[in-house]
C-alpha cells in the first residue's frame, strides 16, 4: 500500500498506472474505498461524470480522471476538496485484464492544524503556552529547550469535536534561550514544531563574536549581545587597550536591548568583546583569536619545484582537518579533507595543477599544510591562499608566487595575469620636432618603458604614470628631429615579459 497524506480541504491525486502503459481507453477500471464504496468507475468512455449512475454519495461531484492519460495506461483520479472522512484504503482494479490487476493506496486526510506559542510574564518566570488547533488524529504536545531536553510541563488541556482536537500545554522558563514546542501524531508519522526565543530580564549572557570578513591585511569583527538594563559594548586587544569601533547598532523591544558593535583589526592577536551593565554590577566578555598573515612573496625560476608554506600556530594535529589551497581566489590547487585529497581519487582540481601538486603527510600532525608544486611555469604566478574554513576562528594564509623565466620574450599569449599588452603609439607635430607618445594601460606588476632608435639605442624620454589599486597606466614621451624608425619597448622583468611597438617618422626639410 502506498500512503498519501493531504491536508483537509486540499485536492489529491491517487495514482494508478499499468506497468505496460497500454491504451486503456476501451478498458474497464474501478476505484473503491475500503473495499465497498464505489467512488469512480470507467468503462470504455462511460463514467460517473457523464451518464453512469451508482457513485457513492460521499464522492459525488468531487472525483475526476485524466482522459488524455488513458492512452498511456494511466487510470489515476483526482479527489477535490478532501474531507477527514475520505481517509481510508483505496483500490484501483482492472477486473477484465488477464491476469487482473489491483493497485492499493492508503489516503490519510489530516486537519489543517495551527501550532502557536504565547508568552505570559509571572512572578516565577515566563509562562510559555503552546496551542494546537484543528488537529486529527489526536496529537501529543511536548516542550524542549534548544539542546533537546524535555521540559517539565502542566497537564495538557484538550477538547474534541467531531474528531478534531484543540490542545494546550504550558511550561515556565527562567533562562534566556530558544524553546521548542512539538506536536507528534504517531499514527500518521507526523511531527511539526514551532520555536520561540525568550530573553529573561537580567544579566547579559556571553556576547556572540563573529569574523564578518577577512583579507591578508585585516579582519572585520562583530560582537552582539542582548540584555536589560542596556549593556555597553567595548572591543579590547590582549593588552586591555580599547579599540576604535563603529557606532553601535542598538534596537529595543520592550525593555530588552540588542547591541551590535563592529571593529576592524590589522594585527594578529587575541581580541575581547566586553559587555558591561553598571546598574547591576555585571560584566562579561568573549575572546577570539585573529590571525593576520600578510602576504609572503616567493620567487622561483620557471621549471623548478617550489614549496608554498602554510603552518598553524599553535602546531595542532590537522590529520583529521580540512584545508584548501586556491590560486587567485578561484582555481582549486589542492584540497585535503581528513585524508581525502586530489592525489587519491578526489575530483575538482583545476586542470592547470593536475599531477603537479602534493602535500607532506608526515608533517600534518605538526600543523603543517604546506604543498609542493613541481615543474613550475610562468602561468603559475599569482596569489595563493591556504585556508582552514572549519577552524574556530577560521585561518587563511596568503602567499604571492612569482615564477620567472630568465629569457625576456613576448608572453602575451601565455595567459599570465598582468602581462602588458602591446604598447600604443601616437604622433604629434610640434614646433620643435615630432612628439612620439607611447602608452601602456592596466599593467601589474609594474613595467619599464623605453624609446629606442633603429640601432637599439635608448633615447631620453619623459615618463608619467598613474596607479589604481594594483594596476598601472604608463605614458612615455620623446621628441625626435630625424627621419627614421622608432620603437617603444615595454619590459616586465618579474614575469620575464617584453613586448614592443614600432613606428616610422618622416621629418620634412
Amino acid at each position: 500500500s502506498k500512503v498519501i497524506k493531504v491536508n483537509r480541504g486540499n485536492d489529491v491525486t491517487l495514482p494508478c498506472l499499468l506497468s505496460t502503459k497500454e491504451d486503456i481507453e476501451d478498458k474497464l477500471f474501478v476505484w473503491k474505498k475500503d473495499g465497498q464504496k464505489e467512488l469512480f468507475l470507467y468503462e470504455a468512455g462511460d463514467h460517473y461524470n457523464n451518464v453512469r449512475t451508482g457513485q457513492v454519495h460521499q464522492f459525488e461531484g468531487r472525483v475526476s480522471h485524466f482522459p488524455d492519460r488513458l492512452k498511456h495506461g494511466d487510470a489515476s483520479i483526482n479527489i477535490r476538496k478532501t474531507k477527514l472522512a475520505d481517509s481510508g484504503n483505496y483500490t484501483c482494479a482492472f477486473p477484465r485484464l488477464q491476469p487482473s490487476q489491483i493497485f492499493h493506496i492508503q489516503l490519510v486526510v489530516v486537519a489543517a492544524e495551527t501550532l502557536s506559542i504565547e508568552e505570559f510574564e509571572t512572578k516565577d518566570g515566563t509562562l510559555l503556552q503552546c496551542k494546537i488547533q484543528g488537529a486529527t488524529p489526536q496529537p501529543k504536545l511536548h516542550w524542549q529547550d534548544i539542546a533537546g531536553n524535555i521540559l517539565p510541563a502542566g497537564e495538557p488541556q484538550a477538547s474534541e469535536r467531531g474528531g478534531i482536537y484543540n490542545i494546550t500545554l504550558q511550561t515556565t522558563v527562567t533562562k534566556t534561550g530558544l524553546y521548542v514546542c512539538s506536536s507528534t501524531q504517531e499514527e500518521i508519522n507526523r511531527q511539526i514544531s514551532v520555536v520561540t526565543y525568550m530573553f529573561i530580564t537580567g544579566a547579559a549572557p556571553e556576547p556572540s563574536v563573529t569574523i564578518l570578513d577577512q583579507t591578508k591585511d585585516w579582519s572585520l569583527l562583530q560582537c552582539e549581545v542582548q540584555g536589560a538594563p542596556k549593556p555597553k559594548l567595548e572591543w579590547q586587544d590582549s593588552a586591555g587597550n580599547i579599540l576604535p569601533a563603529e557606532e553601535p547598532q542598538v534596537s529595543e523591544r520592550g525593555n530588552r536591548y540588542n547591541i551590535i558593535l563592529q571593529t576592524n583589526v590589522t594585527k594578529t592577536d587575541r581580541y575581547r568583546c566586553v559587555a558591561t551593565q553598571k546598574d547591576i554590577n555585571h560584566q562579561i566578555y568573549t575572546e577570539t583569536y585573529v590571525f593576520i598573515s600578510g602576504s609572503k612573496v616567493i620567487r622561483v625560476e620557471e621549471g623548478s619545484d617550489v614549496t608554498l608554506p602554510c603552518s598553524l600556530s599553535p602546531k595542532e594535529n590537522i590529520t583529521d582537518q580540512l584545508f584548501d589551497w586556491r590560486k587567485d581566489g578561484q582555481k582549486e590547487v589542492f584540497l585535503y579533507d581528513a585524508g581525502d585529497h586530489y592525489n587519491n581519487g578526489r575530483t575538482g582540481q583545476d586542470q592547470q595543477f593536475k599531477g603537479r601538486v602534493s602535500h607532506f603527510p608526515d608533517e600534518l600532525e605538526h600543523g603543517d599544510a604546506s604543498i609542493k608544486i613541481r615543474n613550475t611555469s610562468v602561468t603559475d604566478s599569482g596569489d595563493y591562499t591556504c585556508a582552514f574554513p572549519l577552524l574556530q576562528p577560521n585561518q587563511t594564509f596568503h602567499i604571492q608566487l612569482v615564477v620567472v623565466d630568465p629569457i625576456l620574450k613576448d608572453r602575451s599569449g601565455e595567459n599570465i595575469p598582468g602581462a602588458a599588452a602591446k604598447p600604443s603609439i601616437e604622433i604629434f607635430e610640434m614646433k620643435d620636432g615630432t612628439l612620439l607618445q607611447c602608452e601602456v594601460q592596466g599593467t601589474s606588476p609594474p613595467l619599464k618603458l623605453q624609446w629606442q632608435d633603429r640601432a637599439g639605442n635608448n633615447l631620453s624620454a619623459e615618463e608619467t604614470h598613474t596607479e589604481r589599486g594594483s594596476r598601472y597606466n604608463i605614458t612615455l614621451n620623446h621628441t625626435v628631429t630625424k627621419t627614421g624608425r622608432y620603437r617603444c619597448v615595454a619590459t616586465q622583468e618579474d614575469i620575464s615579459h617584453q613586448t614592443d611597438a614600432e613606428t616610422y617618422v618622416h621629418i620634412c626639410g
